[in-house]
């Protein structure tokens, strides 16, 4: 397998060891999902059957933008609080994907109403830090 290695700007041999791990941007929970989702996950999704096709395991962690001016403007227009828009959104992610049969993330950061504040921008040191919740084993979902 060759694949493009962006540090060096050339397709180079890949050569993994019996681990592959991954990682791709997650979505900015909003609004539905849309064809750009879908290209990137199907992508990845592909990707990673080949390597277990392959003899590899994989692992494939992803992000979610939980606060961002577009989740805090729809949310302030729907009346909601954005981490719960943020929610609502990422089950309606998840679901679409499960309908184009793509391979679930090993984790995810999930999002979470802050405990300790009410204002977005202290609400994001505390729920911007990395925090991954497994997803279950890459496999089809």
């Amino acid at each position: 397998m060759r694949l493009y290695d962006t540090a060096r700007g050339e397709v180079v041999p890949f050569e993994p060891g019996p681990v592959v791990t991954m990682y791709t941007c997650g979505i900015t929970p909003y609004d539905s999902t849309h064809l750009g989702h879908a290209a990137a996950y199907v992508t990845y999704d592909v990707l990673q059957r080949r390597l277990r096709d392959l003899g590899h395991d994989t692992q494939c962690v992803r992000n979610v933008t939980d606060v961002d001016d577009d989740i805090l403007r729809k949310a302030r227009e729907l009346g909601v609080h954005y981490l719960d828009l943020a929610a609502e959104e990422m089950a309606r992610f998840d679901a679409d994907m499960r309908v184009l049969s793509r391979s679930r993330a090993s984790a995810s950061r999930a999002p979470r109403r802050p405990s300790t504040t009410s204002s977005a921008s202290s609400a994001w040191c505390s729920t911007a830090a990395t925090r991954i919740r497994p997803a279950g084993p890459c496999t089809s979902a």
